[in-house]
């Protein structure tokens, strides 16, 4: 592939999807494990932690105010 093939291919778009925004995560303060959410759980919904089953926090992206880095 020449330089202006790899030029016209960086250019052009990608076939991949964009990843869907995350407006937060639970988080579990035992483990440190995150799971990412696209939405907002409902009400005070609690999701039992996957590796050591304490309940999760849910937090809010970075944008959001309460960052769920």
């Amino acid at each position: 592939m020449g330089i202006l093939d790899s030029v016209r291919a960086a250019l052009e778009p990608s076939d991949r999807e964009t990843p869907a925004p995350i407006a937060g995560a639970y988080w579990c303060d035992d483990c440190a494990v995150r799971i990412p959410l696209e939405s907002r759980p409902d009400g005070n919904e609690q999701r039992p932690c996957p590796d050591c089953d304490e309940p999760m926090q849910f937090e809010l992206s970075p944008d959001g105010g309460s960052c769920a880095c």
